[in-house]
């Protein structure tokens, strides 16, 4: 470690330690820091520069330049102009005020005032006269196209706000002015400035966009006998564009309606837009918005209309009633509500009655007719003649009225009368090959000549022939069998 010894005064009054030197060809660094102590001085040999160690500890050390030749002890960057400023040659930096900027000295202080009215901020005041007003005037009495009169109030692009601040009282104020921080979009606020506050209007930078955010229009009028009107006409006419239009706009899902309200001093009301907090349904209500009030009607924002107070009457297209029965047939009744007749069941008809309501009611069959209904379904078959034909090949078969059956199996078949007959029905058997046996059904029984059979399934008649064959015919509806023709002996149980 170099120290310098140029001087023998290593010990100053009161010390009780020496002051050491050292000198280098460099600056000395926090590195610096092994070796050395509070209070050594550091010489730059490169540049004269004299340095002196503030502090250290176990890992670095703080070294601050104190005099020297080679730069000066202090300086400080400014925005502008030659950057860094430092000391004269008697270690002074002056404060110089500028452009209506005045600077005084004082004990440990400096002030820096504004000198100009219209730089920077200022005041007009009326101290004087009561109910005088205040104004400040720009008048430019020039005639020449180019001679204009006016306020600027300017900013830089990442600076505050340039506008004009109205106030009363310090509390009740208006801003008109630039919003730096939106976009520059030029704003009218009810606040101290255009990027807070409330914003009443407001127009971008491009012009093509103009809001209104609060109903500041309000156009009141008296006029005797005439109507008090706003206008919005587009004159042009060109094909598709120029419409003429008023958009309502809220600013999402959780603001407010878009509607339009109207009211007389009776205090009746109608509201029509669009009911935000009720997943955007168009409504027609009684009250002061879309979500008040009862809703008259209403479009769901899947397109389904709907009436939810009451119903539609007949004369405006609707039916009068709330609902209608599930599976029931309405009928008209003028301008009242519709009618509802009963629920139908299988078979059931509409059947119409002169001068009266239809009525529900099925089918009765006629002499050689019966009627068989079902679920959406009526069966009208004839029983005196007309017999359909089934040959039947299987060992049972189920038989129906107005059916000629061909038993034609080696083995036989077992044919069993329908559980349903009306009186009159007809049905046969005609015996092709094997042996056929008639069964019969609960309450059921057969009658040939002077006998009859078993009633219930008990009872039945085989034939003994392949070519036997049997026509029966209903006497008591589903129960009891006549026996009108037959060929070949028949064994009756």
């Amino acid at each position: 470690m170099p120290f310098d010894y140029t001087s023998p005064l290593n010990y100053p009054p009161n010390s009780q330690s020496s002051i050491r030197r050292f000198k280098y060809t460099r600056v000395p660094t926090v590195a610096d820091y092994k070796n050395f102590q509070a209070g050594d001085m550091w010489l730059d040999t490169s540049s004269d520069d004299w340095y002196i160690c503030c502090y250290k500890d176990s890992t670095s050390a703080i070294w601050r330049r104190v005099a020297g030749t080679g730069a000066p002890a202090e300086e400080f960057l400014p925005d502008a102009g030659t950057s860094p400023v430092v000391p004269n040659a008697t270690n002074q930096i002056t404060i110089v005020g500028g452009n209506g900027i005045l600077t005084t000295g004082g004990l440990n202080q400096w002030t820096t005032d504004m000198q100009s009215p219209f730089e920077g901020s200022f005041a007009f005041e009326n101290n004087l006269t009561v109910g005088s007003p205040v104004t400040l005037t720009v008048e430019n009495n020039d005639v020449n196209v180019a001679s204009s009169a006016g306020l600027v109030a300017s900013s830089e692009p990442l600076a505050g706000d340039a506008f004009v601040l109205l106030e009363i009282d310090g509390t009740e104020n208006f801003s008109m002015g630039i919003d730096n921080s939106d976009s520059d979009y030029f704003k009218f606020t009810n606040s101290a400035d255009p990027s807070s506050g409330n914003e009443i209007f407001m127009v971008d930078p491009s012009l093509d966009t103009f809001q209104y955010y609060y109903s500041i229009i309000n156009q009141t009028a008296t006029v005797a006998g005439g109507p008090v009107i706003e206008t919005i006409n587009n004159l042009d006419n060109t094909v598709g564009t120029s419409n003429a239009l008023i958009d309502i706009l809220v600013g999402g899902a959780t603001a407010g309606d878009p509607f339009v309200h109207v009211e007389v001093p009776t205090g009746s009301q109608y509201s029509i837009g669009i009911d935000n907090s009720d997943t955007d349904a168009f409504k027609i209500t009684d009250g002061g918005s879309p979500s008040a009030g009862n809703t008259l009607f209403q479009i769901t924002a899947a397109g389904a209309p709907s009436f939810p107070t009451a119903p539609l009457d007949v004369p405006s297209g609707g039916t009068g009633v709330n609902s209608i029965t599930d599976h029931c047939v309405i009928v008209g009744s003028g301008v009242n509500p519709v009618t509802e007749l009963a629920a139908m069941v299988d078979g059931d008809l509409v059947i119409g009655s002169t001068g009266a309501d239809p009525v529900i009611a099925q089918l009765t069959g006629g002499v050689g007719i019966s009627i068989t209904s079902g679920a959406g379904s009526i069966t009208i078959d004839a029983t005196g003649s007309g017999l359909a034909w089934v040959e039947v090949t299987a060992a049972t078969q189920a038989m129906a009225i107005a059916t000629s059956y061909g038993c034609n199996r080696g083995g036989g078949v077992t044919f069993t009368l329908p559980a349903t007959a009306a009186a009159g029905s007809v049905m046969e058997i005609v015996g092709m090959a094997g042996i056929w046996t008639l069964a019969q059904n609960a309450g059921q029984t057969v009658h040939i000549g002077n006998q009859s059979s078993t009633t219930g399934v008990g009872g039945s008649l085989t034939a003994t022939n392949a070519g036997d064959c049997i026509i029966l015919r209903c006497i008591t509806a589903n129960t009891d069998f006549r026996v009108q023709a037959l060929v070949g002996n028949i064994t009756v149980v």
